[in-house]
């Protein structure tokens, strides 16, 4: 995974090299109408609303999490502390908010980045709320599954976004 993101972000750095040599050489008037500008600004705009939307399902998700977790995370000595163990916000009020986040962001996905971002972001959602939890974590001890799957949706994300804009 890790080796994916750091591909992942070495071809949008030499994406955004590329990009700044372009601009260098343009003048503003030249870019409006240039391709190359509008495929380079299109991408960032994916990538912008990809995080945003990866972002909202991975809040939304870890909201359930802790909702479903509470009564493991007052018994803890350091998650005691979280808002929802605490009781400074009720878990009626964070499911509430789980449950705009994680359509919004799957909303976001679909429609502003594309359908691939928003099914590999569903599928790691699916994968955390469903999978690790009954599946994964009665057999394994618990650990950072969750984040591990965010990562692996930020890697599939950006490499959509780079490789379908900008190709091999």
């Amino acid at each position: 995974t890790v080796v994916w993101w750091a591909s992942a972000m070495q071809r949008a750095a030499a994406e955004l090299v590329a990009m700044r040599t372009f601009l260098g050489q343009r003048d503003a008037a030249s870019l409006v109408n240039d391709k190359a500008f509008t495929k380079a600004r299109a991408a960032l705009s994916a990538a912008l609303m990809a995080f945003v939307a990866l972002s909202c399902v991975a809040s939304g998700t870890y909201i359930l999490n802790d909702i479903w977790d509470v009564a493991d995370d007052r018994a803890h000595w350091s998650k005691k502390e979280r808002p929802i163990a605490s009781g400074r916000l009720s878990a009626a009020t964070a499911l509430a908010l789980a449950m705009m986040l994680i359509p919004t962001g799957l909303a976001l996905a679909a429609f502003l980045v594309s359908w691939k971002t928003c099914t590999a972001l569903l599928l790691c959602a699916l994968f955390g709320l469903v999978v690790e939890r009954f599946l994964v974590r009665p057999f394994a001890e618990r650990g950072s599954n969750g984040w591990l799957m965010a990562t692996v949706a930020g890697g599939i994300v950006l490499d959509n976004i780079v490789l379908f804009t900008f190709g091999k």
